[in-house]
């Protein structure tokens, strides 16, 4: 999962997920947060995540009645045999699964990570918050006080007080991609060898989002100009190519087949916004979400064999938040997880 998804533009860093105040006053005690749980709110479920072996599907809660609150569940790839891998917490951080099957989940009043199995034991504990893990699942990267740290250890990533995205990792677990603030209206895409020995900036602009680096290591997706557009660069920056000219706008967050042959992502067209896939030279873009409000910024998975993408998404008949996968022949889409009763 990706919702700790930091957006570089015209100097600001935005964090588009995590709720780390939502308004708390410092020194506030337990009595000025309790109005906010005490607003009735129905459950949402957000940002799916396909597991590595393609079995599941991950996505996290926000418990009814309590904003502040959020859980962690799996379901099979139909949404059924639900279950709740993480009790609730308030202030739940960054959730995904590890390469090695195992799923992360930050506990951000705790100041850890907690490492789960599929069947909600924890298995370890390590001390950082927000972790992006590497391919190899033993090294992370995350970012605090505007810098990248690498775990095990303290090493920075770059150098400098800029503020910089989360980092995106390379199939070999040796390089990261990121992208950084330079002055007022100035953001790059940076690779760079994760032990410090050499990297790059491979193009500007003065709005640059979270970097994507394929499955096969060949190429980089990200959103960057404005209005915002989706590119590829190959890692040095030697080739770089628009996407989308013809959209209004696109969402923030893109995600790769596991082949490498497709990006999907949320665009603006004239009908509106809408859940998109293209290949990577540009061709055979198509529309695959015909049901449902594709929200721009929703986070997205593909599923096995490119058959679908998971995506959060809600309809006007039943407005409740949940994950829904969206057939890749655009043959459409139907919900998972939190539906409404007939």
């Amino acid at each position: 999962m990706r919702r700790t998804v930091p957006f570089v533009r015209r100097g600001l860093l935005l964090l588009l997920a995590v709720p780390v105040s939502l308004g708390l006053a410092a020194g506030a005690g337990p009595a000025a947060r309790r109005p906010l749980c005490a607003v009735p709110k129905a459950a949402a479920d957000g940002a799916p995540e396909i597991s590595p072996n393609g079995s599941f599907v991950l996505f996290r809660r926000r418990e009814p009645g309590c904003p502040l609150r959020g859980s962690v569940w799996r379901s099979d790839l139909a949404g059924r045999h639900l279950l709740r891998v993480l009790r609730p917490t308030v202030l739940l951080g960054r959730v995904s699964w590890r390469r090695d099957g195992l799923i992360s989940a930050t506990l951000t009043t705790r100041r850890l990570t907690v490492l789960l199995s599929t069947a909600g034991a924890v298995v370890g504990r390590v001390p950082i918050t927000d972790p992006f893990w590497a391919p190899d699942s033993t090294h992370a990267g995350y970012v605090q006080d505007g810098q990248i740290y690498l775990w095990p250890g303290a090493a920075i990533v770059g150098g400098g007080p800029n503020l910089v995205s989360a980092p995106t990792w390379s199939p070999d677990s040796t390089d990261v991609a990121y992208s950084r603030v330079l002055g007022i209206s100035r953001g790059e895409l940076v690779v760079g060898k994760i032990d410090g020995s050499a990297s790059s900036v491979v193009f500007s602009s003065s709005a640059i989002g979270q970097p994507q680096w394929s499955p096969d290591g060949r190429l980089i997706a990200v959103v960057s100009g404005s209005p915002q557009t989706l590119y590829v660069t190959t890692p040095d920056g030697a080739a770089v190519k628009n996407l989308t000219p013809r959209f209004a706008r696109v969402g923030d967050l893109p995600a790769w087949s596991r082949d490498a042959r497709w990006i999907a992502f949320t665009g603006k067209r004239a009908g509106g916004w809408g859940l998109y896939i293209v290949h990577t030279d540009g061709t055979r873009l198509r529309r695959i979400a015909r049901r449902g409000i594709v929200a721009p910024n929703a986070s997205l998975s593909w599923y096995p064999h490119n058959s679908a993408v998971a995506f959060e998404s809600s309809t006007a008949r039943c407005p409740r938040l949940g994950i829904f996968a969206a057939r890749a022949s655009g043959a459409g889409s139907y919900r998972l997880t939190n539906r409404c009763q007939p």
